[in-house]
């Protein structure tokens, strides 16, 4: 893969690894460690396109409609990368890719259908009528996908008309993807496919691609290798590729497309829709149009319509697993995923005691004793919430520490796999129940309605069901009841239970306990995106859970400021439950801190805490693992080296400290730094782009390490890290020529400079603080501009902020990171828009460029600008990211003086028709703080915001 090449789904070459990512070594590595764990490795695979290498001839910079056939299709040529390629004709350009060939040879009888179908996304099936095509090229020369609904171009376009569409119905291309699946089972061990885009795949590239690799994976002992779609798309379609497939002919009866077999199963996107409407819609302001259905097949807010999909799928889906000789619901349900904004990340502020999490709480508890295997999104046992999703650019955190996500102000300075909070436990908790009860009740993959009846409220937004009853056992039952519905009162809801009455129930969510009347009733009170999961309380007492964590000392992350460890457990352990304790590589046994009889109650404890260590900890980071007999807890912590002889800066045990005065020599010859643990190290000059190559080195335990290293006078110096899986490790430094410190920055030099240099002059920046750049910028109307930090244009910042993102920015579910719309952030990928600024220096919004973005403007702003033309001081930290906009002088008004006067007089003394107008515009500007001044504030004071936030290079973003 490229470099930001379509967030890492766009190909080069399906043979080789990213660098980035690691060797082919490594990645054998952790599917290995997988294994030991009893776990599956199922890998992301990309079947439909490769990476932008191609044009049509006549649209390299622009749309292509769809065309079909003879005298339509499109002539393809290669991209040029290089001066060298650019001057070439096209004709005599360089195949982009290694394994993949486009032809421009016209085949006259060419078509697009044999021995399959294309079908549309209802599951009717087409066959290609028509003739002529380019057959020799391993490609489509149909121009862009842009109807989702017409079968040949869903199959044929190419997506955003940004990723070259293979031809893969051609035998020719069918046999090339045979080999690299087959090549990357045998040299990595991995597990199963996860296949991307499979909606955009003709059917019979499926049924000859999954039966050549299934068999070859068969002949290396995985007799249970799986491949699961994205299913993006409507049961019509994705019931064609799963299993023996069903089109819409087939639906409710014992027949199929044929008796190959295909995919298993898939992500489906249905339920996923569903529940987005039901659960998070109406949290939302009325503004929030975009989470409306859009199309007929999505759900309207009404979560027991969740029970209807169940059925349709039951009726329309072949469950039948060849592999395993039965039927198998193995379709992958989630709440969230990284190409869809966050659950928890789109409720509003305004939902009153229901918040983010406690949606995806209710989200997961459903996810969990569905049918089907649960799918997680990272980032949901923790509690994420930044808005956003894949072609945003956002809604893809990182558990480590991070500086790409430190401008936003959302996600803490540290790692963050923290396995001892609160929403992690919730998670884990819901995953040992599933175990627990899995071999029991919810292997059965039969759903059963549930009648109800409720008092005070409505029964559409009751979602219930019991799971279980397959082997007959009518008391083997789990029983699930959630309310999705937002009010202040709580809910009777009277549900008929399944078993007999007088029986004692548990809830295994909030452990209360209940019990089924004499008319075979359990009553349930439910308040607003309540849950109860309930069982016999018989089977809870015969069904042990293994125990969790629920608190380590020191926290996760945290400074090491005792002498011992601390474990608290959620049920008591005995001796022989806690097998070693181990820091890093050394079992606590072996120099006396812990023994196996740290337990005095025959009873066991809920306590653990370990005898002081005997010997001291070096600096830098800790990895503890709390082993007992049905799992490993794991921790890190860290250990500070200052001592009277060093108070300097370290990286590692000061993430957030980003300056360091003593980095550069006063002689400019060296480099001088902390970072206990880092084990890689580069460096680079502000005044060039590029960094050093990352350098092994063995950093001294304690103290400093000084390097060799030549910079300039004035000129910043940065260093960066590697530690424990994490490059978000930096310190930079400076030093004028006097040897005093100076401001730090990513670059040197920073300039503002409209769209394709069309200003005449550059406007400079000055670097006023560390990381801050501020320049003073003549606003007439709305302004476009890139952050620019060298002449040759080597390298800009513009902004892929969409209006969404903005106003999400300034909720409380984003940690408030932002205070109003004079803030935002740049941004330094390829597809970056220009930041728009209008005469009332506020941030707007236009990314109607970008495929895939709607064109968004600040038209619904609320505040209405009422200067024509204004002086605004725009500041750009340049390692958050970070933009923030101040009034420096209003220029010229909209208005001429007459209006204002009669508006203001109207604010003030009010009466009639103008002071219903004058209501209108003050209103709107309420919240807009609007002060003439002779010069911006300062910028650390401007709108509460701490623009020293870590953050990124370009390189990094």
């Amino acid at each position: 893969n490229g470099p930001n090449s379509y967030h890492q789904y766009a190909m080069h070459d399906f043979t080789l690894i990213d660098k980035r990512l690691g060797t082919l070594d490594e990645l054998r590595e952790v599917v290995k460690q997988a294994h030991d764990r009893n776990m599956y490795v199922i890998v992301d695979v990309v079947v439909n396109h490769m990476a932008n290498g191609l044009y049509f001839d006549g649209h390299e910079k622009e749309a292509s409609p769809f065309r079909l056939h003879k005298g339509k299709e499109y002539v393809s040529y290669p991209r040029c990368t290089t001066e060298e390629e650019c001057a070439k004709d096209p004709k005599e350009r360089l195949q982009p890719y290694e394994d993949f060939h486009y032809s421009n040879k016209w085949d006259e009888n060419g078509k697009y259908t044999s021995k399959y179908k294309q079908y549309d996304q209802d599951g009717k099936g087409y066959w290609d009528k028509g003739q002529g095509t380019y057959t020799f090229s391993d490609f489509h020369h149909n121009g862009d996908l842009d109807d989702y609904e017409d079968p040949f171009n869903i199959n044929l376009g190419k997506i955003y008309g940004i990723m070259d569409d293979l031809r893969t119905e051609s035998e020719r291309v069918q046999k090339k993807l045979i080999a690299m699946a087959q090549a990357l089972i045998a040299s990595a061990d991995v597990d199963g496919f996860r296949v991307d885009t499979p909606m955009q795949v003709d059917l019979g590239f499926f049924k000859a691609w999954v039966p050549a690799v299934r068999e070859f994976a068969e002949s290396l002992g995985k007799d249970n290798f799986g491949f699961w779609g994205e299913f993006f798309v409507k049961i019509g379609r994705f019931a064609t590729m799963m299993g023996r497939g069903k089109d819409q002919d087939m639906y409710g009866k014992n027949e199929f497309i044929d008796d190959v077999f295909t995919l298993n199963a898939g992500i489906d996107y249905r339920y996923w829709k569903c529940l987005k409407y039901a659960l998070v819609t109406p949290l939302r302001e009325s503004e929030q149009i975009w989470l409306r259905p859009r199309h007929r097949w999505e759900c309207d807010e009404k979560p027991a319509k969740l029970m209807d999909l169940y059925d349709e799928e039951e009726k329309n889906l072949d469950f039948y697993n060849s592999q395993k000789k039965r039927k198998e619901n193995n379709m992958w349900h989630f709440c969230n995923n990284h190409d869809q904004w966050r659950f928890q990340a789109m409720v509003s502020d305004k939902a009153g005691s229901v918040d983010g999490i406690s949606v995806l709480k209710t989200c997961l508890v459903w996810m969990i004793f569905w049918t089907g295997i649960p799918l997680h999104y990272a980032g949901d046992e923790q509690g994420f919430a930044v808005p956003g999703m894949a072609l945003d650019g956002w809604a893809r955190e990182e558990m480590t520490v991070s500086l790409a996500w430190q401008g936003l102000r959302g996600l803490p300075v540290k790692d963050n796999f923290d396995m001892a909070s609160p929403m992690y436990r919730f998670v884990q908790n819901l995953n040992r129940l599933r175990r627990a009860y899995y071999d029991k009740i919810l292997s059965c993959d039969r759903l059963e309605r549930v009648k109800y009846d409720v008092d005070g409220g409505s029964a559409d937004y009751i979602l219930a069901w019991a799971r279980g009853g397959c082997s007959g056992e009518k008391e083997d039952r789990i029983l699930v009841v959630e309310r999705i519905h937002l009010s202040d009162e709580k809910w009777l809801v009277q549900v008929s239970s399944p078993w007999s009455p007088g029986t004692s129930l548990r809830d295994l969510v909030n452990d209360d306990t209940y019990k089924v009347d004499k008319s075979k009733k359990i009553s349930l009170k439910l308040s607003s995106y309540a849950y109860v999961v309930l069982v016999r309380e018989a089977s809870v007492k015969a069904t042990p859970l293994d125990p969790m964590v629920e608190e380590v000392r020191p926290a996760h992350d945290a400074l090491y400021e005792d002498s011992s460890l601390y474990f608290r457990f959620d049920q008591k352990m005995k001796n022989d439950e806690v097998t070693k304790i181990m820091i890093d590589y050394t079992d606590l046994r072996e120099h006396g801190s812990w023994d196996e009889s740290w337990c005095t109650d025959e009873s066991g404890c809920f306590e653990l805490q370990t005898k002081p260590l005997r010997e001291k900890l070096s600096p830098g980071i800790h990895n503890v693992a709390l082993h007992f007999r049905t799992g490993v807890f794991r921790s890190r912590f860290r250990v500070s080296g200052r001592d009277a002889e060093f108070n300097g800066v370290d990286a590692v045990i000061d993430p957030l400290q980003s300056i360091d005065p003593n980095l550069v020599a006063i002689d400019f010859k060296s480099l001088t730094f902390s970072a206990v643990g880092a084990t890689f190290v580069r460096m680079r000059n502000a005044d060039k782009y590029s960094w050093s190559e990352w350098e092994r080195w063995e950093f001294p335990l304690e103290k400093t390490t000084t390097k060799a290293w030549e910079s300039t006078p004035g000129v910043p110096v940065l260093a960066q890290f590697w530690v424990a899986g994490s490059t978000g490790y930096l310190v930079g430094g400076c030093r004028d020529k006097e040897g005093n410190p100076c401001n730090t920055a990513f670059y040197n030099t920073m300039s503002m400079r409209g769209v394709d240099d069309e200003w005449n002059d550059k406007i400079r920046m000055e670097l006023v603080e560390p990381w801050t750049w501020a320049g003073d910028a003549v606003v007439d109307g709305v302004k476009e501009l890139f952050f620019v930090p060298f002449d040759d244009g080597s390298a800009r910042f513009g902004t892929i902020m969409t209006l969404p993102l903005q106003r999400a920015m300034m909720k409380k579910t984003a940690g408030e990171a932002w205070p109003d719309h004079h803030t935002t952030l740049a941004s330094g990928a390829e597809w970056a828009q220009p930041l728009r600024v209008d005469a009332c220096c506020n941030v707007e919004h236009s990314i109607g460029d970008v495929p895939g973005y709607e064109k968004e403007t600040m038209e619904s702003h609320e505040g209405m600008c009422w200067w024509q033309k204004s002086t605004c001081r725009i500041m750009f930290n340049d390692r958050t990211y970070q933009v923030r906009l101040e009034v420096v002088k209003h220029l010229e008004h909209k208005w001429p003086v007459w209006k204002i006067i009669v508006v203001s007089l109207a604010c003030v003394l009010g009466g009639g028709g103008l002071a219903y107008l004058a209501w209108r515009y003050c209103s709107r500007r309420r919240s807009e703080k609007r002060e003439v001044s002779s010069g911006g504030q300062p910028l650390q004071e401007a709108g509460g915001i701490e623009m020293e936030a870590q953050g990124t290079s370009a390189q990094e973003q």
